[in-house]
């Protein structure tokens, strides 16, 4: 009996699963998709969802709230849909946050991020937070931050991949201009003008491997205009 009750439960778990698979959510600021914000999109979403949001700036300040989803816009392979497809964060918090409990199926892909301000009990003006997500094709510039990670900041427990990301024109008012404590892999990134009072123009404090970035034209106020304290391998790199 007992062997039973287990085989019927997982055929009832097998039979949820095919009749409820992941869904696709559509986001347009014209009222024309789903939901014309993407933090609605957010709410309404289950693991493994994906949300699509078209072309358009959306003055939001977004919160994945530890769900394991993908947040995409129509193109991530367009840097043209990637310029144009834009979270706002109006210079009234972080314009990204992530929880924490997000893995590696959570991916945010395709968006120019920017006008973020981190305050000093998170900071990371563009980007904030921790968990594994991975971070992808989006461009991220010109946020700040009061003390850490003008663009990104992992506040030291971020292990998700950061990967063909242009991250530029971001400043910190202590260290990591462009990023700080990120420690999964960063990879095929341009970094550039980025601006830390402290140490890390570039980047701080990000402990997995470089590989096949451009980090060029950042600087810092006490050390490390392009680097400071990151304990990785660098692979393939130009730094100037």
């Amino acid at each position: 009996m007992k062997k039973l009750s287990i085989i019927l439960l997982g055929m009832a778990v097998y039979s949820w699963a095919a009749v409820c698979p992941a869904a696709t959510i559509t986001v347009n600021r014209d009222g024309s998709g789903d939901f014309a914000t993407i933090q609605a999109a957010i709410a309404d979403a289950n693991d493994l969802d994906t949300i699509i949001v078209a072309e358009g700036t959306y003055t939001e300040n977004i919160n994945f709230g530890g769900k394991d989803i993908i947040l995409t816009s129509m193109d991530p392979e367009d840097w043209g849909v990637v310029e144009a497809t834009v979270i706002d964060g109006q210079s009234l918090d972080s314009a990204v946050r992530f929880a924490g409990s997000e893995s590696s199926d959570c991916k945010l892909s395709g968006f120019t991020i920017t006008n973020g301000y981190g305050h000093a009990d998170g900071d990371g003006g563009g980007i904030t937070g921790q968990g594994s997500a991975t971070i992808t094709n989006c461009i991220i510039r010109d946020n700040v931050a009061q003390r850490h990670g003008g663009g990104i900041r992992g506040n030291d427990g971020f292990y998700g991949l950061i990967n063909r990301c242009i991250i530029f024109g971001n400043s910190a008012f202590t260290n990591g201009g462009g990023l700080t404590g990120c420690h999964s892999q960063i990879t095929n990134c341009l970094i550039y003008g980025n601006k830390a009072a402290g140490y890390g123009g570039g980047m701080v404090n990000c402990n997995g491997d470089i590989v096949n970035c451009t980090i060029v034209d950042n600087t810092a106020g006490v050390s490390g205009g392009g680097i400071a304290s990151c304990t990785g391998t660098i692979t393939n790199c130009i730094i100037w």
